[in-house]
């Protein structure tokens, strides 16, 4: 888990250096509140291993989300290339390579990776599910299980780079319509907690002060 969950994060670490990372972390959490609290050391112990585990894994979680989020954004335009490739009469690597020459980024680095298996003997098919399984995107899933279907029943290869790539197209753009859709939503908390309140003391607190101003002077009148 911890090695699938590293190559998503495109992290440089292995599974026994995370492993290492989680029990440094956990260490120095058990003497930090050791210190800092008076809890039982069964507490203090749970909390601790919590912490190193649950950090490095939220760590982890993080970075790959955002760094699939990226290949999400980038992969309709890589297709869109290899569709123009492929029908102007290159192959299917050649097309690749193309993309990775000409598209920054995640989605270069890891089809990269892709050729660089083929060029070493792995057979297409394995190369481009080995990919699906470092991305854990699924708009990639389903267009290489397209290209593989493909592949197998004779169909040609620019046609279905046309179609995946029109339809990656349409999600990325409800996608967008859903986080626009949701951003009202998330504006409630900030607005409740720090701007209403703001705005509550600069328009009540002239009137507050006038009226303690009042009830002050009519008691020292009376």
């Amino acid at each position: 888990i911890l090695g699938k969950k590293a190559a998503q994060a495109n992290i440089a670490f292995s599974p026994k250096a995370l492993i290492m990372i989680m029990v440094f972390v956990a260490i120095a959490s058990f003497i930090i509140l050791t210190l800092m609290t008076g809890l039982s050391i069964q507490i203090i112990a749970a909390v601790s291993i919590a912490m190193g585990v649950g950090g490095v894994f939220i760590w982890l979680k993080r970075k790959a989300k955002a760094r699939l989020s990226l290949f999400e954004e980038q992969l309709p335009d890589a297709l869109d290339m290899m569709t123009i490739s492929v029908e102007a009469g290159l192959g299917f690597d050649s097309a690749l390579g193309r993309v990775v020459q000409n598209v920054p980024g995640e989605i270069s680095r890891e089809f990269s990776r892709t050729l660089r298996e083929t060029r070493v003997g792995v057979s297409r098919t394995d190369a481009l599910r080995h990919l699906t399984e470092r991305t854990d995107v699924d708009d990639l899933s389903r267009f290489v299980l397209a290209l593989i279907l493909a592949d197998q029943c004779g169909v040609s290869i620019a046609r279905v780079l046309r179609v995946q790539a029109e339809e990656m197209r349409i999600r990325r753009r409800q996608r967008a319509q859903e986080r626009a859709f949701k951003a009202p939503v998330k504006l409630v908390f900030p607005l409740v907690l720090f701007i209403f309140p703001a705005l509550f003391v600069v328009i009540l607190g002239p009137a507050a002060m006038n009226v303690m101003d009042s009830i002050s002077s009519g008691s020292f009148g009376g």
